[in-house]
C-alpha cells in the first residue's frame, strides 16, 4: 500500500509533465487511502481546474480547506477559479483569506490587486 503522500507527489509530477489523467487517478487513489488529507484535495482541485471542470474543483479544494482551513495555497487556487468565472468579490474573500495566512506571496499580492480593480 502506497502511503497518500507518496501518492501525491507523483500524482503533483505527472501533472508537471502534462500526464493530466493520470496525476487525476493518483489523487484519487491517494484519497481513497485518507479521505483527509488536504494537499491531494487541493492538488486534485487544481488539476480539475486545469481541465476546466470547475464546479468539481470548486468541491474539492472546499474539501481541503474543511480539513484544514488555514491552507493559503487551497484558498488561492480557490480564488483562481472564482476570478476566471467572474465571482470577483469572492475571488477578493479567497485571496485576502490566502494573505491572512500567508502574507508575502508576491504573485497573490499582484492578483489580488487585479481582482480589487476588477477585470482588466
Amino acid at each position: 500500500m502506497r502511503q497518500p503522500a507518496a501518492l501525491t507527489d507523483k500524482g503533483m509530477v505527472l501533472r508537471d509533465i502534462g500526464r493530466y489523467e493520470e496525476a487525476l487517478d493518483l489523487f484519487n487513489k491517494a484519497l481513497k487511502q485518507d479521505n483527509n488529507y488536504a494537499k491531494a484535495w487541493m492538488e486534485k482541485g487544481s488539476m480539475l481546474h486545469h481541465l476546466g471542470k470547475y464546479d468539481v474543483a470548486l468541491q474539492s479544494l472546499d474539501m481541503a480547506l474543511d480539513i484544514n482551513p488555514l491552507y493559503a495555497a487551497a484558498w488561492e487556487s480557490k480564488g483562481n477559479i472564482l476570478y476566471q468565472t467572474g465571482k470577483y468579490e469572492k475571488a477578493l474573500y479567497c485571496f485576502d483569506r490566502a494573505t491572512e495566512i500567508e502574507p508575502i506571496n508576491k504573485t497573490r499580492l499582484a492578483r489580488e490587486g487585479r481582482v480589487s480593480q476588477g477585470p482588466g
